[in-house]
Formats: C-alpha cells, structure tokens, sequence
C-alpha cells in the first residue's frame, strides 16, 4: 500500500480530499458553464435572465415553471432540515432531487450549488443560504417571464 493511500484509509487526509474534490467539481462545473453560455464565434452570449441561462429556444414549458417554484421551497426546507440533522445521505439525495429539477428550468447558479453540497462540505449552512438567495432571484425572473409569456406555453 503506498503512503498516501494508507493516510487516506487511516482518515488523515479525508477532509483535504473532500476539500479537493469540492474544489475540482466546482470548477469543472463552472467551465462547463461557461463553455455553455459562449456561442460559436467566441463572443459570450448576452442572456436577459442573468441567472437563467438556456437560449430562449430551450426554455422549459410553463407547466415546469410553476411547478419548479411551486415544489422547491419544500425541498430547500427538506435539504436545511438535513443540515441541521447533520444527515449526509438525505442531504445527497435531497441536493440531488433539486438539481435536476434546477435543470429542468435552466437554473445552472443553482445546480452548482447543489452539486457543492452532495459532497457534504463543511459550509453546508453556508451553501443552503446562498441556494436560497439564488432560488429568490430564480423566482422572480420566472414569474416574470410567466407573466409576460416567456415560459413556452404547454
């Protein structure tokens, strides 16, 4: 067994490997973002949803908006309800429910968030404040577009 795999079994390095691995996926995830949001000539696309970021062709149905903001504050309850339990396999399964469900309506800001906290970090109360700001700000600009009629009718 090489060293630094007997230190990870022995649990020396598990926190610096969790930090590590949360660091990595952070920034894939960011790259894949951008790598998303840039069009093909190099110019970033300018995106009148500064949160919501799929192409106007790709946004989901109004059924699937209402029913995103209709179901998610009871999952962000659910998720900070885990936290406080400090039960990491409801906080995995509950983060990975609302990340496809963020998907579902364009809301990336959200689906890193997500992404973050299925790793169980430290900064879990942190995370799930700022998922709930993002949520906040995701609200508006949908019923906005609800509104207005920029949720492709169903």
């Amino acid at each position: 067994m090489t060293p630094w795999l007997s230190l990870l079994a022995a649990g020396a390095v598990g926190s610096a490997l969790t930090l590590l691995v949360s660091t990595f996926v952070s920034s894939y995830i960011e790259r894949q973002l951008r790598r998303a949001i840039t069009h093909p000539s190099g110019q970033r696309a300018q995106r009148k949803a500064r949160h919501l970021e799929a192409p106007p062709a790709c946004r989901p149905r109004s059924k699937t908006c209402e029913h995103f903001l209709r179901q998610v504050p009871g999952q962000l309850d659910q998720i900070a309800l885990a936290v406080a339990a400090s039960d990491c396999a409801v906080v995995r399964v509950r983060t990975h429910k609302l990340k496809g469900s963020c998907a579902a309506v364009g809301a990336h800001a959200m689906m890193a968030l997500c992404a973050n906290l299925e790793l169980c970090p430290d900064n879990q109360h942190e995370l799930v404040t700022m998922l709930r700001m993002q949520f906040a700000q995701i609200r508006t600009e949908l019923l906005d577009e609800l509104r207005v009629g920029g949720c492709a009718a169903s």
